[in-house]
């Protein structure tokens, strides 16, 4: 534990992050500074959550931040921001939330990262701990910051396995953070804005095992080979989840079974019994089974759970029949790699019944590999946001045969009403945008509320 009495610590950021990160550092006695960016009427709520005694600013981090013995980031601020710079000049300590938590949770960790399907597997673990007994806590990149599981903050419920969603953001501002079970699902281009390289992208993942021992647990996704590139410098025990093929020690699927082979053979269920859709999906389940498994919950609880776990919003969710289309908002796709699978999930071999909309603010990746999937199962590409030119140029130079299967629009109604229109039953019209939300909508949840918005404005 870092002893942090009568310290100067400054938190930048003024979300659930750097809010329970302050009341932490309070409780551990330590002298706290919060800064943000906006300006105080820029936040809706939350800041009555600021403990007492916390010192604040808005509008701006300003050289009062460097006065510090300590700098706490909150994940969605770049570490080469001008005052971090500084801060790095004057040799000030940089940590992130995740990092701070660490220190002073007892409880095991499961960390699980990825490019696609870290929300749904972390809830999926959760849920798959619940059933074997455990007393769970959830959060990090989703629900609650974890400092809120900090000992000095839980009280008598502190949970006996933290789950925790990382990204690669907050692996950056690591030190000593170390799950006992690590666990990436996929890497696939993403947050090329951010980062200079997709190599930089795979090593800011991979600090994800930074500190893990044998005793630990490392599960990797075997039939993805940036993930499995990571084998060679690990310390901890390889886990390796695969649809493809029977790994030594892992979780697979055999004559259409998973089964488990990690402490001993077992089978868990019938893979065609669990209710997510898609094959990225069955990636996910595969790796939450590791995790079950890793924590000795029994088969009969682990089946249980995925023969009724269904999702989450905005991630393949189901919205609407009408005359019948269906309408799927998967607005969470914010990576290219992300739309071809839920394409794949939604779509038929051969057939052209999907109708994507898709379009945003370009975060990286080249939308061209989606080329031959459109033209064999989407019938209309309607996009919009920033990106379009974008998107319609990359589909173009790898397919140029698609260009009168491609539709730009203005806004989310357009995009849903064109849709409609070339829609006839028995097709799809899906939501997997591939791109941010920020060019339009304040995240990529209001970006799934408006599309099913104007899904249920339609006359059916």
């Amino acid at each position: 534990m870092m002893d942090l009495r009568n310290k100067k610590v400054s938190v930048l950021g003024m979300g659930a992050s750097g809010i329970y990160s302050s009341a932490l550092l309070v409780r551990l006695g330590a002298r706290v500074f919060l800064s943000d960016i906006k300006k105080k009427e820029e936040f809706g709520g939350g800041l009555e959550e600021i403990p007492e005694g916390v010192e604040t600013e808005f509008g701006g981090h300003t050289e009062r931040v460097l006065d510090s013995d300590l700098i706490v980031v909150s994940p969605g601020i770049p570490l080469d921001v001008p005052i971090l710079r500084k801060a790095e000049e004057k040799k000030i300590l940089t940590i992130g939330e995740i990092e701070l938590a660490f220190h002073y949770i007892s409880a095991p960790i499961v960390a699980v990262t990825g490019t696609n399907g870290k929300t749904t597997t972390t809830t999926l673990i959760g849920e798959i701990l619940k059933a074997g007994g455990k007393r769970v806590g959830v959060g990090g990149n989703i629900g609650e910051p974890l400092c809120k599981f900090a000992l000095p903050l839980s009280g008598a419920q502190v949970p006996e396995v933290i789950v925790a969603e990382i990204s690669s953001f907050q692996l950056e501002t690591i030190m000593d953070f170390r799950p006992k079970v690590a666990i990436v699902l996929n890497i696939t281009a993403n947050h090329l804005d951010r980062y200079f390289s997709m190599e930089d992208y795979i090593k800011a993942k991979a600090r994800i095992f930074l500190n893990q021992q044998k005793q630990d647990f490392a599960v990797l996704n075997g039939d993805c080979v940036n993930t499995m590139s990571l084998r060679k410098n690990l310390k901890a025990t390889q886990v390796i989840f695969s649809r493809i093929y029977e790994p030594d020690t892992g979780v697979f699927i055999r004559n259409g079974k998973i089964v488990s082979r990690i402490f001993k053979e077992e089978v868990i269920c019938d893979s065609f019994r669990i209710k997510l859709p898609g094959l990225h999906n069955l990636e996910n389940a595969l790796a939450a089974t590791a995790a079950g498994v890793l924590f000795e919950v029994k088969p009969d609880a682990i089946s249980g759970v995925l023969r009724e776990f269904r999702g989450l919003e905005h991630r393949i969710e189901f919205v609407r029949e009408v005359k019948g289309v269906k309408f799927i908002n998967d607005s969470k796709a914010t990576t290219v790699d992300a739309v071809m699978r839920a394409v794949e999930s939604v779509g038929r071999p051969g057939i052209e019944s999907v109708i994507l909309i898709a379009g945003g603010r370009y975060k990286g990746g080249d939308f061209g590999i989606l080329g031959s999937l459109v033209r064999e199962r989407v019938k209309k590409v309607v996009i919009l946001g920033e990106a379009r030119q974008q998107i319609k140029e990359m589909l173009l130079k790898s397919t140029p045969s698609l260009s009168f299967k491609i539709e730009e629009v203005s806004d989310m109604e357009e995009a849903v009403k064109r849709a409609f229109a070339v829609a006839t039953g028995g097709d799809c019209v899906l939501l997997s945008p591939g791109c941010s939300s920020f060019d339009m909508f304040k995240d990529y949840k209001e970006r799934g509320r408006v599309f099913k918005e104007e899904v249920w404005k339609l006359n059916g």
